[in-house]
């Protein structure tokens, strides 16, 4: 009787170590193959990006698992232009959700950095980014911003005319 009971608990204990087995070498699977996808779109985007003739800096890792994408911006925005950039238009968006667009001409610069990393369960992918050195200019006033969480905060004026 107590032998049936080794025996169960011992065909029970390797029936479970198998188990747990196979989900470790699906979990493994599945990391190598969100790498291998990941390194495939990184061989493809950098080739763009080149191909482009952008002057952005690019900085890839030792084990190609992470990009980070550099650019940096300095455009002259008029009163109701339309803007085709994507990182452009983000900008303006972020002043616009403060209410401080000017509502003359003005130079917007700013950096916008990209990280990119390794996706998981089938994506290739995961981009994060941040602003930094976000300034707007107009004939009256120089205005720098602090970018934290997506949200312009911090407003200093620089130079000008103040409220």
């Amino acid at each position: 009787m107590n032998f049936k009971i080794i025996m169960y608990l011992v065909a029970s204990l390797l029936l479970f170590s198998c188990g747990k087995h196979e989900e470790s070498n699906d979990i493994a699977w599945s990391t190598k193959h969100d790498s291998v996808l990941f390194k495939r779109w990184l061989t493809d985007t950098v080739k763009l990006i080149k191909r482009q003739n952008i002057n952005d800096s690019i900085v890839i890792y030792q084990d190609s698992g992470s990009m980070d994408l550099y650019k940096k911006y300095n455009v002259v925005i008029h009163p109701n232009q339309p803007i085709t950039n994507i990182d452009v238009e983000t900008a303006i968006w972020l002043l616009k959700e403060n209410d401080t667009v000017p509502e003359e001409q003005f130079n917007l610069q700013f950096d916008i950095n990209y990280f990119f990393d390794v996706g998981f369960n089938g994506k290739k992918h995961v981009c994060e980014c941040e602003f930094e050195n976000f300034i707007v200019k107009t004939s009256t006033r120089t205005t720098k911003y602090n970018f934290v969480k997506a949200n312009l905060v911090d407003k200093k004026i620089i130079s000008g005319v103040t409220d």
